[in-house]
């Protein structure tokens, strides 16, 4: 008979890939893992209510893609659940291969094995994954304790900052840290956005008073080790690490877990700050704490409802611009095949631009609609609403302000890599998220469709 309580089980799997993988983050560049700073994880979550159950399989990998997603959803039918109660989510870790091709087209002309490392991933490594997420969440499912859950929320508004620097000209940039010298980036006039400062927490105690899963929300580029070639899971995995060992969770089969939030525009380089400590241990120490104030303060209750909503939407792709599509095919037929530069680390910048433009011509001649999934799981009065690449953090804050639940968790990067989906006052800045590329091909109304139905379906489940 199916439990009137909520129960959640969890487990993690090591998918610490070997030395010599492809670690992804960067553009056409070749980095090579040389060693591995701290182990990658994939985290699985169940929840189950009332013979419902739902789950969250949250990957230390820098990109998650459709295949990948589809892969795991097939696993999880098997064991009971429905496809969109399963959430799949990249942390983004700029230092951890991505998970399945995502920087070229699928149309886009074959070239050399010896280059696949540019289309972003590492197929080992992808099987290492898959494989890692199936045991976690088998774990997971047939581990489940009964437990209250706890709610709540914190602010840290020290960690994060919006990285698109507007100079004088009204061009955005991107400071690099220690940018600018002893006076910092004086070119910069202000930054074109917000960060998150909410530190969101959802707890699952069992009788014996212990956590059994702490969710840890917050928002922010995983970048503090780029571009090293070393495996890390940055200052998720540090958030993680530090909440287990001083929350005593990891002794009683409990597991932290961190869901990032819509950080397309967010980093932890504060670049007015020239002398600052380049530290992600320290960040993910700052988490804990607050994110033990929070648990401190939490009530524990019954959630009387466990649910799951997907709309897919279609977003429209951007037509390349004529000269920028002729700039690229003018390229690409002088140098139909990339060639690896003289240091080894990497293919011509000019040649993978190009390819990226003519790549975003390609999806917009096959269709100009691109299909888009908006993915809410409700915990109770929480909710987790799964966001597809890299939002703009307004876009986030907009959802959680239409939000009536009590938590709203924005993740980001879950089910496939789509690009970025930045604000449409944010176009004629220019710059890095927004220039036309195959991480950044929507047209400028995509982030207000998104967040219009994230909005819609919260209001939804709680009607």
């Amino acid at each position: 008979m199916p439990s009137t309580s909520l129960r959640v089980g969890t487990a993690r799997v090591d998918i610490t890939p070997p030395a010599g993988t492809q670690v992804a983050g960067g553009i056409g560049a070749r980095r090579i893992a040389e060693f591995a700073l701290d182990p990658l994880y994939v985290r699985a979550n169940v929840f189950e209510l009332g013979g419902r159950k739902l789950t969250i399989v949250v990957f230390d990998a820098t990109i998650i893609t459709l295949p990948i997603t589809q892969a795991v959803r097939a696993a999880a039918a098997e064991m009971g659940f429905a496809p969109d109660a399963v959430m799949v989510q990249a942390t983004q870790t700029h230092t951890a291969p991505g998970l399945g091709q995502f920087m070229l087209d699928d149309a886009f002309m074959p070239f050399p094995a010896e280059f696949d490392f540019i289309r972003g991933n590492d197929p080992t490594f992808d099987q290492i994954a898959v494989r890692g997420a199936v045991n976690a969440l088998r774990q997971a499912n047939t581990s489940l304790h009964p437990v209250k859950l706890g709610i709540g929320s914190g602010y840290e508004g020290r960690l994060a900052f919006n990285r698109r620097g507007i100079t004088k000209d009204g061009c955005a940039v991107m400071p690099w840290y220690g940018s600018g010298g002893p006076l910092g980036p004086t070119h910069v006039k202000y930054a074109e956005g917000p960060m998150d400062p909410e530190v969101g927490v959802l707890a699952a105690r069992s009788n014996d008073m212990k956590l059994r899963s702490v969710l840890i929300h917050y928002t922010c580029h995983p970048v503090w080790l780029f571009p090293r070639p070393v495996i890390s899971a940055d200052w998720c995995g540090a958030t993680c690490d530090e909440v287990e060992r001083l929350g005593g969770m990891a002794s009683f089969g409990g597991m932290a877990t961190v869901l990032n939030g819509c950080c397309g525009d967010v980093h932890p380089w504060p670049f007015y700050q020239p002398d600052f400590t380049f530290d992600h241990l320290s960040m993910g120490r700052e988490l804990c704490k607050m994110s033990r104030r929070v648990i401190e303060s939490m009530s524990f209750h019954d959630p009387d409802v466990l649910d799951w909503k997907v709309q897919r939407i279609h977003l429209p792709v951007r037509p390349v611009e004529a000269e920028k599509l002729a700039a690229a095919e003018k390229i690409l037929r002088e140098q139909p095949t990339p060639v690896l530069a003289a240091n080894g680390r990497g293919v011509s910048g000019e040649w993978m631009r190009a390819a990226s433009t003519y790549s975003v011509h390609l999806l917009h001649q096959r269709s100009p609609r691109f299909e888009y999934e908006v993915q809410v799981l409700r915990l109770g009065d929480a909710v987790i609403v799964g966001m597809p690449g890299e939002p703009f953090a307004i876009g986030g804050l907009r959802v959680k302000m239409a939000s009536p639940a009590k938590l709203t968790i924005t993740a980001h990067m879950t089910t496939q890599y789509v690009g970025y989906l930045p604000t449409r006052e944010a176009i004629p800045h220019g710059g890095h998220e927004v220039d036309t590329s195959y991480w950044a091909k929507f047209q400028p109304e995509a982030l207000d469709l998104v967040v219009d139905a994230a909005g819609r379906l919260i209001q939804s489940m709680f009607q």
